[in-house]
């Protein structure tokens, strides 16, 4: 199996063997996304296991291939999801053709997912199998238009595995598509192996002078920012003059942290842009607060699907403030790990902070069951729930192309 690193056994007591897997992705290290993150530590996880596995991803010369157990093959560095981009991804995939027909490709987002929806209009690729992931922003956007939703449908039709990170996304995609169940498994991530987390036990006890309240994500509307700055406004000044709102990543919405900037100000609320940060940084912004709060809230086809940020926040034993939307609910658990508000709920949020500002046993107890909740995740399981059991199919004749072209670019 999978996790053993041992080929399975067929019905007539023959080893099948275990075809080689090719991750394709635009979304990958020196990159620190949930995606990115999620790639990296699934092919880590089946490396280990003994799987044969292959990342694709644009080029990057700040990435030290040497760090890896795996091999890294570049793609273009431009990788995005403009047709331009796509038509160069065409060709570098033409060109190694030869080596995804002896592989089970896995497509761990959405950029990808768009080019080979449109080729597998035009042809058949000849691979031993394929494997999909999806985060939960991308099966609304897929399915906002007939023919997306029928180019879809399609390529879900066509994979061997469709895995979610979370039960949201999964009943998000059934929804849609009840058709392909049997083929659907819940993957969770897991704490990325860089995360230190802590062996000591949540006391509760606050750390610094004043509160430190943490976010760890991008600037931008759908992490919700904005909302813990107008919800600490909202306490009385005594109270809230004891609180700092830190907030670590990157500024993907200038004019966004402009804004967050701006409220602070005017409301009275301290806050401190730290701007994106190594790991070792990281780890010292967890160890140093008292409070992890990220109010993500759903914006256009964007949506939380999962979040390991509050994962990594719980395995450093903070309490855990979140907003009830996407696939927060498996990774914060209300009244177990975390306290969980309605979206656009600020006196709810505000209620919640000073709950937790009061309440040094609550801190500590929800602190506590989160440390050991965040190490009940395994990136060894969710790589066996994409990859377990797939295995090489028999070499087919090539597929005759339905256009010429890009038809034949696998």
């Amino acid at each position: 199996m999978a996790a053993s690193g041992k080929n399975p056994v067929d019905g007539n007591g023959a080893e099948s063997a275990l075809p080689r897997i090719v991750a394709l992705t635009h979304e990958f290290a020196p990159v620190t996304g949930g995606i990115a993150i999620y790639t990296q530590e699934v092919a880590r996880a089946a490396a280990k296991a003994g799987r044969d596995i292959e990342v694709w991803a644009p080029e990057n010369p700040l990435l030290d291939k040497s760090l890896f157990s795996y091999p890294i093959r570049d793609l273009p560095r431009d990788g995005n999801q403009g047709w331009p981009s796509r038509l160069r991804l065409a060709l570098r995939l033409f060109r190694h053709r030869s080596q995804l027909r002896d592989s089970v490709v896995w497509l761990p987002e959405p950029g990808p997912m768009r080019l080979w929806m449109y080729l597998a209009v035009l042809c058949k690729p000849c691979i031993k199998g394929l494997v999909l992931t999806l985060h939960g922003s991308e099966i609304e956007l897929f399915s906002s238009y007939a023919h997306r939703r029928w180019l879809f449908r399609r390529l879900l039709a066509r994979a061997d595995r469709v895995s979610v990170v979370s039960r949201y996304c999964r009943d998000s995609l059934l929804s849609r598509f009840p058709e392909i169940a049997p083929k659907v498994v819940v993957a969770h991530g897991a704490l990325r192996s860089e995360v230190a987390g802590t062996d000591q036990p949540a006391s509760g006890a606050l750390k610094n002078g004043r509160i430190v309240i943490l976010t760890v994500g991008r600037i931008h509307p759908r992490k919700g920012q904005l909302a813990v700055v107008e919800a600490l406004a909202l306490l009385e000044p005594e109270l809230r003059s004891r609180f700092v709102y830190r907030c670590v990543g990157p500024r993907r919405r200038e004019k966004y942290l402009h804004v967050i900037e701006q409220a602070a100000r005017e409301l009275g609320v301290a806050f401190e842009y730290a701007g994106e940060v190594d790991v070792a940084q990281l780890n010292a912004e967890y160890a140093h607060a008292d409070i992890f709060a990220m109010t993500s809230d759903k914006s256009s086809h964007s949506v939380e699907g999962f979040g390991l940020t509050y994962l990594e926040a719980s395995s450093y034993g903070l309490p855990i403030v979140a907003h009830r939307t996407g696939g927060v609910a498996d990774s914060v658990r209300d009244g177990f790990n975390g306290l969980k508000v309605e979206p656009d709920d600020r006196k709810g949020l505000a209620v919640a902070f000073r709950a937790l500002a009061r309440d040094r046993d609550l801190r500590g107890r929800l602190g506590e069951n989160g440390r050991k909740w965040a190490r009940a995740f395994s990136w060894s399981d969710t790589a066996t729930m994409l990859f377990e059991g797939i295995v090489a199919k028999p070499r087919a004749k090539a597929d005759k192309p339905l256009a010429s072209g890009l038809a034949a670019v696998l």
